[in-house]
């Protein structure tokens, strides 16, 4: 995982010498909380700069980018969640084995959780338990593939519910729902954290 020593990640399309910046992040939230972007691959160029390509909270779900080593910290974790839709199950899996197995809900036909890999962009506890969203919300990079006017442009999450009879079921309008009291194992997950969900 990397994060920005300043205020942006500075992106480029390609990395090696001559590379021209093609884009700006914020090096944080919309909760002001540092964006840890998982990094999927690192090159060194010729130069000796040390790149490393980045998933990026952006749509389309899948966008990456490049980052050069010299303006990012890194940090290695060996953590991972991974959502199987079909079987409704939620494992947080650290050092290789499953410390978290859970049944959840996810999206109902007509607003589906979408499939990809992805990583927890923000962590927000909400106040209120018993409101849609639980007692934890674990916002995620990617977005609703149907959902684009809500608040946040559709942004999926993984998020708590007061609801227990939401576990095993396709209820939601994207996000994954944890019955409040599993949610409440999830609230250490860190940031940059990578997500798998699947069919």
């Amino acid at each position: 995982m990397v994060r920005a020593t300043g205020p942006r990640f500075l992106l480029y399309a390609r990395p090696g010498p001559g590379a021209r910046r093609t884009s700006v992040l914020s090096a944080t939230n919309d909760w002001a909380q540092p964006l840890w972007l998982p990094a999927v691959s690192g090159f060194a160029d010729r130069d000796g700069t040390t790149w490393f390509r980045v998933r990026l909270p952006l749509r389309p779900n899948g966008s990456t980018g490049w980052v050069r080593g010299d303006q990012v910290e890194t940090r290695v974790r060996h953590e991972r969640i991974v959502v199987d839709l079909s079987a409704h199950r939620l494992r947080r899996v650290a050092d290789g084995h499953a410390v978290d197995d859970l049944s959840v809900g996810v999206g109902a036909p007509s607003t589906p959780t979408a499939p990809g890999r992805f990583f927890v962009w923000a962590r927000v506890p909400t106040g209120d338990p018993t409101g849609p969203y639980g007692v934890f919300v674990l916002g995620l990079s990617g977005f609703s593939n149907v959902i684009t006017e809500w608040v946040g442009g559709g942004r999926m999450a993984i998020h708590g519910t007061a609801d227990p009879g939401d576990r095993g079921h396709d209820v939601s309008h994207g996000c994954v729902r944890v019955y409040n009291p599993q949610m409440q194992a999830l609230t250490d997950v860190p940031l940059g954290t990578p997500v798998w969900i699947h069919a």
